[in-house]
């Protein structure tokens, strides 16, 4: 038992040692290669692949990459979006453009009920998360009407609960929905 301690402990010391030995710590310009990379790998990968020459952006992956590597770059003191970053925005901007014509992310048919309103609902913030900052820089709120306009409405993917969805043989006026 004593040996299995001492090993451990000389791991976790290891690694504690490890991770403080860089000389700056945290390296900015190491991140964003990374948050690159793997935004590349991400467009790139099939699966990933949706219609209208889109992709899903990903909450794994696209989300963290759409709010950090905006802070990186200015961390950095780069001026203009990477390549990986003015793909995404051409993306979800297309997207919403053509929201009534693309399907969602994940539909009912593949994934079973009520997979498409989840995934439009996630699809809508995720879009607003993306391209809100960009459309409130672009479009100043004398604008608003077109800043709206570069979001999908979310209400309409809102879950109805179990207890106020309508049955074919009951639609009552008096729901609570």
């Amino acid at each position: 038992m004593r040996f299995m301690t001492s090993c451990v402990l000389m791991l976790l010391l290891a690694g504690a040692t490890a991770w403080t030995a860089g000389e700056g710590g945290w390296d900015p310009k190491a991140a964003a290669s990374y948050l690159d990379g793997r935004a590349n790998w991400w467009v790139a990968w099939p699966s990933a692949a949706r219609d209208h020459e889109t992709f899903c952006i990903s909450c794994h992956t696209g989300m963290p990459y759409a709010i950090a590597r905006p802070a990186l770059r200015a961390a950095l003191g780069e001026r203009q979006p990477t390549a990986a970053e003015a793909k995404m925005l051409d993306v979800v901007a297309k997207r919403v453009a053509l929201w009534k014509d693309v399907d969602p992310w994940y539909p009912d048919q593949t994934r079973g009920i009520p997979k498409t309103s989840e995934s439009r609902g996630t699809e809508a913030v995720i879009n607003a998360l993306v391209l809100g900052p960009i459309s409130a820089r672009r479009w100043p709120s004398s604008q608003l009407g077109r800043r709206r306009t570069a979001m999908p409405p979310i209400h309409p993917f809102r879950r109805i609960s179990s207890c106020c969805a309508p049955t074919p043989s009951a639609r009552s006026s008096t729901s609570l929905c």
